[in-house]
């Protein structure tokens, strides 16, 4: 067993070139000492090293990658996800990069839609008074009781996944185009609003106080887990109005509560998903 020894460097002292390949040849040497029969690290012809298994810090929250002095150059991401704190996750899916905020007050619809479990017996298995108080570790402890080989992956999945849900996150912001784009004006007379999203997906509307706003919505293929978004600067008057969505001449199923608004101006944004055979939408109000 090749043995490495380090005890003449003091503290801030780097590594040199025969100290690296001492290093190199240990680990290259013991390779089989530092495996479970699974794990293994070794350095390659080209002095990267090469692992192939998750790289775990040992305490939460303790070490860092690279420093505010010494910076990582490059990270190179698959198309999954990245996670910030508890809450937060940044995701690439479906051509685009989105930010989305965990909704830590409902159980993820992996849970209760897929495993079938209510939220009485999620609270009861991890002894929390409310859903609110689950974090995302313990989400991942709980269905991995059930399945070991789980995890927050499933929990959260991608957006083409077949459990994906929207309503598990609180505020889904896309990285798009918009910004300096032109929008179309419109005046509510009361009739459909023809909006063919190919052409654009910005709306002024100028809602003449009337009591609903029907979008007629076209330019989607009516294809499983299509998507789109449309913003909509609308101007109200006094009274409140409804919003309803058709899209190819089919109508859209409201996802979530219905929403009225009222008295001034309005940004409301619309999603839109395809899912076995019909078309949901997903509003939010500003």
């Amino acid at each position: 067993m090749t043995q490495i020894n380090f005890n003449d460097k003091s503290p801030g002292d780097y590594l040199s070139a025969n100290d690296i390949n001492s290093l190199k040849s240990g680990i290259n040497d013991n390779e089989s000492l530092i495996t479970n029969g699974t794990v293994s690290g070794v350095f390659d012809s080209s002095n990267q090293f090469r692992y192939n298994y998750h790289l775990i810090p040992k305490t939460n929250s303790s070490f860092d990658i690279g420093s505010a002095e010494y910076k990582v150059r490059h990270l190179y991401l698959s198309d999954n996800s990245l996670w910030i704190g508890d809450d937060n996750k940044i995701e690439a899916s479906s051509g685009a990069v989105k930010t989305k905020k965990r909704n830590k007050n409902v159980l993820p619809f992996f849970i209760t839609g897929t495993l079938n479990k209510t939220e009485n017996e999620v609270l009861t298995t991890l002894g929390k008074a409310s859903v609110s108080e689950v974090n995302l570790s313990e989400l991942e402890q709980y269905v991995q009781g059930l399945d070991p080989t789980l995890s927050v992956e499933n929990i959260y999945p991608r957006e083409d996944s077949e459990n994906y849900y929207s309503a598990d996150f609180e505020h889904i912001f896309e990285q798009n185009d918009n910004i300096g784009r032109l929008a179309s004006n419109f005046t509510n007379d009361g009739g459909p609003i023809p909006i063919n999203i190919l052409e654009n997906n910005i709306i002024n509307l100028n809602n003449d106080n009337q009591n609903q706003i029907i979008l007629d919505i076209h330019g989607v293929k009516n294809e499983n887990f299509a998507k789109a978004q449309i913003t909509l600067y609308v101007v109200q008057s006094t009274s409140s109005a409804n919003l309803i969505v058709n899209v190819n001449g089919q109508p859209s199923m409201l996802q979530g509560e219905a929403k009225t608004f009222r008295d001034g101006s309005h940004i409301i944004t619309i999603d839109l998903l395809h899912y076995i055979s019909e078309w949901k939408h997903f509003v939010t109000i500003k």
